[in-house]
């Protein structure tokens, strides 16, 4: 009898592991409307490779949307931009200055291998377009000076009045992103995350008295926000 009431207290436990673990609040990633989940977010971003050149670290948000059609992937649709102050070469030492702005809409796929929790795991990836602008701010006194710099949307190959270089240039490209998060949860359906996620920019192609060069970006940022 004592082996009896063993066993079927050890299956008992067995088959209601399932209902227990589906009691958990966090066993799936969901908002407040169901498989809609927003989220918001501050952002300290990193220039890359040829982009920490030219522009300095700076700071940014985002927003964004992801369907989860089941526990384990979703797609994502997401707004970001950060504000960076641009650091101007040799253009510096005659008192040009001026700043760098970057946004972006992203349609990505977002994985989470395993099943979600109170501490989850995910990763993100994908693609979309990006807007890049640099404007010059400000000018000390009057030269004359050749300058070409593709990644900044400026290239001429004669010496030309440095007035000429004062204004703004932008660029739409395309580009792509990747990059894991980790989600923490609050309170249902609330999650914090924090997320690193590499951008590459495709940008424009620029003729330079060395040859073609792109106007290719690297920015990896660095993000905390909420999920809801």
């Amino acid at each position: 009898m004592s082996r009896t009431l063993g066993g079927f207290v050890a299956v008992t436990c067995l088959l209601g592991a399932p209902a227990l673990a589906q009691e958990d609040p966090f066993a799936e990633e969901t908002g407040f409307v169901g498989p809609l989940v927003w989220n918001v977010s501050g952002m300290y971003n990193f220039p890359l490779g040829d982009s920490a050149d030219r522009v300095y670290d700076g700071w940014g948000l985002t927003a964004g949307v992801t369907f989860n059609p089941n526990p384990l992937w979703g797609t994502q649709f997401e707004y970001g931009a950060s504000w960076h102050d641009l650091d101007t070469g040799a253009l510096a030492s005659q008192g040009i200055v001026g700043d760098a702005f970057l946004q972006y809409f992203d349609l990505n796929l977002v994985v989470r291998p395993g099943r979600a929790g109170r501490v989850g795991l995910y990763l993100i990836g994908g693609g979309g377009l990006y807007y890049r602008s640099v404007e010059v701010a400000e000018i000390t006194g009057a030269a004359v000076a050749p300058y070409c710099d593709p990644w900044l949307f400026y290239c001429y190959g004669v010496p030309v009045a440095v007035g000429t270089v004062i204004g703004s240039r932008n660029s739409w490209d395309w580009g792509l992103d990747a990059g894991v998060g980790v989600t923490f949860g609050v309170a249902e359906p609330v999650r914090l995350y924090v997320e690193a996620r590499y951008h590459y920019i495709f940008g424009p192609s620029f003729d330079t008295p060395s040859g073609e060069e792109s106007a290719d970006g690297q920015y990896l940022p660095l993000v905390v926000g909420v999920r809801f």
